[in-house]
């Protein structure tokens, strides 16, 4: 093309826009507000509400890395020099694998009422490795352990009842130890997530820290028992279920398409502190004897996202990331013979929480 026809090209260009433009001041003031809104504009309803006979094979992973961080010691009311102290070197990692498949047969205000699930691949692993350096010389320990559950393989009907407040459990096919079936949680469904009323891009909620009970130990008491070295130190102590304190902050942030539908995404973060007490002893301590108490408390700095299928009524995604420090506060209890002590060691580390959902085949 010559230098003449690209300059008819471009002034044909910008006639054609200029005319558009034109036109484009004739369009309504009204309609063009309609037409430029973003995508997902307006309320939208975060409910659950999956259709019932529908099947959704649900994928839960929690992984926790800590490392040692410092110990403090307050013998006597005097503070130990940490010259004199052990020199510790510890880390370990833990990893909780669940995937199920749930099929919906009722579902009603807000919930499923009654669902078979179909429990695949539970299982655990875990490992620590750690070494002291003391005025004994070096001393090195370490652990492993892997497990599975014997709810593999196996189907439980949860039925929601009919006071509103729990899900009773019972065998569907192939039975096993009804032990088994105490301590299992119904509900995967994050419902305790949701907001309570329709929200709009930009709102945000906030709920109570104890809602991420849900991913800590979800589906409840699998009965993951370890197999290998030392497992015992994997083991939770104490016999109450603790507390857990701090708030969550939810933030609609985005209503996009996807295939199939539309997703609503959520972005997390928060704070929270997890605390459990349980009876422990000086055995191991070389200058000091009896019982003490001991305080567990874990700290948690989460951030991440979630997306719910504004169409099918349900979960697809969660990926939640955040530091945790762990402090394990032990007290010589008042009633034993010899000076005080008390001891702080701290931990660091990061956890990462996963949840998948999509239809079953």
């Amino acid at each position: 093309m010559g230098s003449r026809g690209l300059s008819e090209g471009c002034t044909r260009l910008l006639n054609k826009f200029k005319s558009t433009m034109k036109n484009l001041h004739r369009v309504p003031s009204a309609l063009l507000a309609i037409t430029f809104l973003p995508a997902g504009a307006g309320p939208v309803d975060i409910t659950y509400a999956p259709d019932p006979g529908t099947r959704w094979h649900k994928t839960f992973e929690c992984s926790t890395m800590v490392e040692w961080d410092e110990l403090n010691v307050v013998m006597a009311g005097q503070e130990v020099d940490s010259q004199f102290l052990p020199q510790i070197d510890l880390e370990s990692r833990d990893t909780v694998h669940i995937e199920v498949i749930d099929e919906l047969h009722q579902v009603r205000r807000g919930r499923p009422t009654l669902v078979h699930r179909t429990y695949g691949e539970v299982r655990r692993e875990a490992e620590e490795d750690m070494e002291i350096v003391g005025m004994g010389g070096v001393e090195t320990a370490g652990s492993q352990g892997e497990g599975r559950s014997p709810l593999e393989g196996r189907t439980v009907a949860f039925e929601w009842s009919d006071d509103g407040e729990d899900y009773s459990t019972t065998w569907v096919g192939r039975e096993a130890d009804d032990d088994l079936l105490e301590g299992l949680d119904g509900d995967l469904e994050l419902l305790a997530w949701l907001p309570d009323d329709a929200v709009e891009v930009g709102d945000s909620w906030t709920l109570p820290a104890s809602v991420i009970g849900g991913l800590l130990q979800p589906g409840g008491e699998l009965s993951i028992e370890l197999e290998g070295e030392n497992v015992e130190t994997f083991e939770t102590k104490g016999d109450d279920e603790g507390s857990i304190d701090g708030e969550l902050t939810l933030r609609l942030t985005d209503v996009k398409n996807s295939d199939g539908g539309r997703l609503a995404i959520v972005v997390v973060e928060g704070e929270a502190t997890s605390q459990r007490s349980y009876p422990g002893d000086l055995k191991d301590v070389p200058v000091a004897e009896g019982t003490t108490t001991v305080t567990d408390e874990v700290e948690y700095e989460l951030e991440g996202e979630l997306s719910w299928d504004l169409g099918s009524g349900i979960l697809r995604t969660l990926e939640i990331t955040g530091e945790t420090q762990i402090k394990s506060h032990a007290i010589k209890d008042d009633d034993q013979p010899g000076p005080a002590f008390e001891s702080i060691a701290t931990l660091i580390g990061e956890v990462t929480f996963s949840i998948t959902v999509e239809p079953a085949d």
